[in-house]
C-alpha cells in the first residue's frame, strides 16, 4: 500500500487563509487521490483545491505546521494552511516525503539518463524526426509536471480574455460530486464561459484537466446528459495523449528543454488553449465509450437526444445493469447550471 492509498479520504481540522492579509477561518482538510481539498467547516463547501505534488511545508519540525501550495497561482494569492492535528500533519509529511524523496534519490541517475536521451533526441531532431522526440518526452513526463502544464494552458486561456473560469462554492462542490460518480479517478472539471457562438462543448488538457463549456450546461436537461459528454471526452483523452498536442504547439526547442531540464515556459504554451477550443471534437471510439457507460450503468437514452451526433457520439446500447439512483441531486444539478451566474 502506498502512502497516497493509505491516507485517501483522511480528514481533520485546520485554519486557512486565502492570502497573507485575510483572516484565518476554520476549515476541514480532506485527502483525495492526488489532491488536498479545503472545505468550509460549517457549510461543507470547497474553499480551495491543492495538488499534493505542489504542496510544501513552510516550517518543518515546528508546531503548528504551516503548508502552502507552490504553484504560480497560489504564490500570487498567498494561501496558507495551519494544522495542529498530529495525525493529519504526520499524514501530510509522509505523503509529501513519498512524492519528493524518490526524485532526490534518483536525481543523479536520471540526469545521466536524460543526457543520453537528450543526445539521442537531438540526433533525431537533426535528422528530421521531431515527432519521435515529442512522443518520447510525453512518455517520460511525470504527472506532477503534466498537472503544471495543464494549469499553465488554462491560465493562459483565461488571461487572454477569451474565456473566464466560472466557479461558485456550491457549483464547484457539486461538480466534484458528479465527477466522483462518473469516474473511477475523477479529473478536475473547469467550467469556462466565452463569447457567444457555437461553443466547444468539452475539451481536455494534460494533468487530467477537463474543460466544460458553460453553453453546454445551458442546453442539457440533467446530469446524465452532462455525464455522456464527460465520458466521451475522457475516452478521447485516453485514446490520444493530450500532452502530445501541447508539445506540437510548443515546437522542438521547448520540447527538448522539457526533456532535458524538466521545464517548459508559459510562452511556449501560449495560444494553445484558444487553438484547442477552436478545434472540432475528435470522433469517439464506440467500444471505449460503451465500456465507460456500462461501468456506471448510464442509460444512453438519457443523454443521446441532448448530446447526439453534434458531439461526435456513436450509437450505444443500454447497460446490462442500469442505475437505480440519480448521479447527483436536483439541487446539485441546479448549482452546476448556475455556476456562471455571478
Amino acid at each position: 500500500m502506498t502512502a497516497l492509498e493509505k491516507y485517501q479520504r483522511l480528514e481533520g481540522p485546520g485554519l486557512w487563509a486565502a492570502d497573507g492579509d485575510a483572516q484565518r477561518r476554520d476549515v476541514v482538510v480532506r485527502f483525495g487521490e492526488a489532491s488536498l481539498v479545503i472545505l468550509d467547516g460549517r457549510a461543507d463547501t470547497v474553499l480551495s483545491h491543492w495538488s499534493l505534488a505542489a504542496i510544501r511545508r513552510v516550517n518543518p519540525g515546528e508546531t503548528p505546521a504551516l503548508f502552502r501550495p507552490h504553484d504560480a497561482s497560489a504564490q500570487r494569492s498567498g494561501e496558507m494552511l495551519e494544522i495542529e492535528d498530529e495525525l493529519l500533519v504526520d499524514a501530510l509529511d509522509t505523503v509529501l516525503e513519498a512524492l519528493q524523496s524518490p526524485h532526490r534519490r534518483r536525481a543523479r541517475g536520471r540526469r545521466i539518463a536524460l543526457v543520453l536521451a537528450s543526445l539521442a533526441m537531438l540526433a533525431a531532431a537533426v535528422f528530421g524526426l521531431p515527432e519521435l522526440m515529442r512522443q518520447h518526452t510525453a512518455g517520460v513526463v511525470p504527472m506532477a509536471k503534466r498537472i503544471q502544464i495543464g494549469q499553465m494552458v488554462a491560465q493562459d486561456l483565461q488571461g487572454s480574455g477569451a474565456v473566464r473560469h466560472c466557479t461558485t462554492p456550491g457549483g464547484t462542490a457539486a461538480l466534484e460530486r458528479l465527477a466522483l460518480q462518473v469516474f473511477e479517478t475523477p479529473p478536475r472539471l473547469l467550467v469556462l464561459q466565452g463569447p457567444s457562438g457555437a461553443g466547444f462543448g468539452t475539451a481536455h488538457l494534460p494533468g487530467r484537466l477537463l474543460l466544460v463549456d458553460a453553453r453546454l450546461l445551458d442546453r442539457l436537461d440533467g446530469p446524465d446528459a452532462l455525464a455522456g459528454h464527460l465520458l466521451a471526452e475522457a475516452a478521447r483523452s485516453a485514446a490520444t495523449d493530450p500532452l502530445l498536442a501541447v508539445l506540437r504547439h510548443a515546437g522542438t526547442r521547448p520540447t527538448f528543454r522539457l526533456l532535458t531540464q524538466g521545464e517548459i515556459s508559459a510562452q511556449a504554451v501560449a495560444g494553445y488553449g484558444a487553438r484547442l477550443l477552436a478545434t472540432p471534437a475528435a470522433p469517439v471510439d464506440a467500444q471505449a465509450l460503451q465500456a465507460r457507460v456500462d461501468r456506471i450503468g448510464l442509460d444512453p437514452a438519457a443523454f443521446a437526444a441532448a448530446n447526439g451526433a453534434s458531439a461526435g457520439l456513436p450509437p450505444l446500447t443500454p447497460p446490462p445493469a442500469p442505475r437505480t439512483q440519480p448521479l447527483i441531486s436536483d439541487g446539485d444539478w441546479l448549482r452546476i447550471q448556475s455556476i456562471c451566474d455571478t
